[in-house]
């Protein structure tokens, strides 16, 4: 999204003299009701009856094309192997470090933070929170911005390296999820 700012009578311009400003809002939310496809396996893997699945997030077959599950490089980042001798290439992979189970009781929250290389994934298995997400300054080809998003059961965020996020519990029953990451 660009877009600059000025009063109403355009008169005024912001600190950028009329120049726009370049937003993007890039947290990948996918579930039940968000999927790049879905799908009908019979007899999965040798076993009976039909596997109902949808797919979240893929390299290969026909989502081949899709780099959500990389990474570009930046000369700060550490590469999968812990190298920063990665000549600022492109990384089609996601590498997991961890994965994690978490609670958070009734109005608890996970604070504001972030992790220079480490991409991450919340996906909520129970309950309901809002995520946050943003840069954690202006970058190069873009202006700092936050976005906020409900998560709901079986909804999953996907956080790149080096973005601010937060989870916030705001209900009176506790909340599940489910996390990993890697490269941190």
């Amino acid at each position: 999204m660009e877009l600059a700012w000025a009063d109403f009578s355009e008169k005024i311009w912001d600190s950028q003299n009329g120049a726009n400003y370049h937003y993007e809002f890039n947290m990948i939310l996918r579930g039940w009701d968000h999927f790049l496809g879905t799908g009908i396996s019979p007899n999965p893997h040798g076993g009976v009856g039909f596997l109902e699945y949808r797919n979240l997030m893929s390299n290969y077959g026909r989502y081949s094309s899709k780099p959500e599950l990389g990474r570009q490089l930046n000369s700060w980042n550490f590469n999968a192997f812990g190298s920063k001798n990665h000549g600022n290439g492109f990384e089609r992979f996601f590498a997991v470090d961890y994965m994690d189970l978490h609670v958070l009781n009734p109005s608890c929250g996970i604070g504001l933070h972030r992790h220079r290389d480490n991409q991450e994934v919340f996906l909520m298995m129970d309950g309901q929170g809002f995520m946050v997400v943003g840069d954690w300054c202006k970058m190069p080809e873009r202006e700092r911005c936050f976005e906020i998003r409900t998560l709901q059961p079986g909804h999953f965020a996907m956080l790149k390296g080096g973005n601010l996020h937060a989870l916030m519990n705001a209900t009176d029953e506790q909340v599940s999820l489910f996390m990993f990451g890697g490269y941190d």
